[in-house]
C-alpha cells in the first residue's frame, strides 16, 4: 500500500472512531442523536486525527536527526515488532534503552491487572445501576476486562521480545564504565569535543566527548570523576527531547542565587546514573556527586564532593558548562 493511501485510511479511521466514541454513550443509552451532533463528533475527529498526524510528523522529523544507531520510538517499536535489531544499532544505547524499558514495564504485570480490574468493577456496578439502559457500561466492563487480561500477557511477550535482543548484543557488550588518564587543564580540546572541568585535584567533576545528533541536540557524554589516584567516567544518555538543558540549567539557578539557598538543590541524569547534590555553606557551595550503574548502585558506585567559591568559582564553571552543552554543533577553537 502507497504511503498516501495509508494516512488517508489511518485519518479516516480516527475520525470515524473518534466518532462512534463520542456518540456510543447516548445511543446505548437511548438518547436522540440529531445531525447536528453527529457532524459536531465528526467535526472535532476531525481535528483530532489532524493533530495527531501533526505530531507524527514532529516526531519523525526529529527521529530523523538522530544517528543511524540511535534508539529512536519508531525503531524501538520496529525491532520489538519484528524481533531484531534494526542495522547499525549502537550496542550501548540500545542495550541501555533496553534494560530501562524492561526495569519500567516490570510493574505493570500487576499494576495492569489491577487498574483495569478496577475499572471493570465500575462498569459492572454502573451496568447494574443502570438496568434500562445498561449495554454502554457492560461494553466498557468487557473492554477493561479485556485489558485486564491483556495486559500482563503483553509485558511478559515484550520482555522476552527485549531479552532476546539484548542477547543478540552479548557478541559486542557494551564498556558500561571506563577508565580514563590524567586530564591536564581546565578547558582543552579533545578532538572536536571540548570538556570542562569543575573543581581542582586532588576531587573533580569532568564532562567531556559530547556527542550530538544531526540537530545539534546532545544525546548522549562522558561524566568522569577524579579522587585522588583514581579517575572513571561513565557514557550518560540525555533526555531524548532537550538534551542535557536540566544539567546546564542546574548550575545556572545555581550561579543565579550564588549569594545562598535553603535546603539543597538536586539534579539527576535520565538513568540515575548520574547524581548531583548542591548546598550553600554561606561563602562556599557544596557539590556532591555520584556516579553509579543505575542497574545496581551496589555494583559500583563513586561519590565525591566539591567545594566551590560561590562567587567568581561557581559562576566561570556554571558558563562553562552550559557552553559545552548548549544545543548545535561542537565548538571549535
Amino acid at each position: 500500500m502507497k504511503r498516501p493511501l495509508r494516512i488517508v485510511l489511518v485519518f479516516l479511521f480516527i475520525v470515524v472512531a473518534f466518532t462512534l466514541i463520542t456518540l456510543a454513550r447516548p445511543l446505548l443509552s437511548g438518547e436522540d442523536v440529531g445531525l447536528d451532533r453527529v457532524l459536531s463528533a465528526l467535526a472535532v475527529g476531525v481535528v483530532v486525527a489532524a493533530a495527531a498526524y501533526g505530531i507524527v510528523r514532529w516526531q519523525q522529523a526529529r527521529e530523523n536527526k538522530k544517528p543511524q544507531g540511535f534508539p529512536t520510538v519508531t525503531r524501538f517499536r520496529a525491532a520489538l515488532s519484528k524481533g531484531r535489531l534494526p542495522a547499525g544499532a549502537a550496542p550501548d544505547l540500545w542495550q541501555r534503552e533496553l534494560t530501562k524499558t524492561i526495569r519500567v514495564e516490570k510493574p505493570f504485570i500487576w499494576a495492569g491487572p489491577l487498574i483495569f480490574g478496577a475499572f471493570a468493577v465500575l462498569g459492572a456496578v454502573l451496568a447494574v445501576s443502570n438496568l434500562d439502559h445498561p449495554w454502554f457500561w457492560v461494553i466498557c466492563t468487557c473492554l477493561f476486562l479485556g485489558l485486564a487480561i491483556w495486559a500482563p500477557i503483553s509485558v511478559i511477550h515484550r520482555r522476552r521480545t527485549m531479552e532476546s535482543l539484548i542477547s543478540e548484543l552479548a557478541d559486542s557488550p557494551p564498556q558500561r564504565a571506563v577508565i580514563l588518564d590524567t586530564f591536564p587543564g581546565r578547558l582543552v580540546l579533545m578532538g572536536t569535543m571540548d570538556r570542562v572541568e569543575v573543581g581542582q585535584p586532588p576531587e573533580r567533576l569532568i564532562f567531556t566527548q559530547v556527542q550530538r545528533g544531526t540537530d545539534g541536540i546532545p544525546f548522549n557524554m562522558v561524566v568522569a570523576v577524579e579522587l585522588g589516584a583514581l579517575t572513571a567516567g561513565r557514557e550518560v544518555a540525555s533526555h531524548y527531547a532537550t538534551g542535557f538543558d536540566d544539567l546546564a540549567l542546574f548550575f545556572a539557578d545555581l550561579a543565579e542565587t550564588w549569594r545562598g539557598w535553603n535546603g539543597t538543590r538536586n539534579y539527576e541524569s535520565m538513568e540515575r546514573d548520574f547524581l548531583l547534590e548542591a548546598t550553600h555553606t554561606g561563602s562556599h557551595v557544596e557539590l556532591h556527586f555520584t556516579l553509579q550503574d543505575p542497574e545496581s548502585s551496589s555494583a559500583w558506585s563513586l561519590r565525591g564532593k566539591l567545594t566551590l567559591d560561590a562567587g567568581e568559582e561557581l559562576s566561570r564553571a556554571s558558563g562553562d558548562v552550559q557552553d559545552l552543552l548548549r544545543h548545535g554543533p561542537a565548538k571549535t577553537p
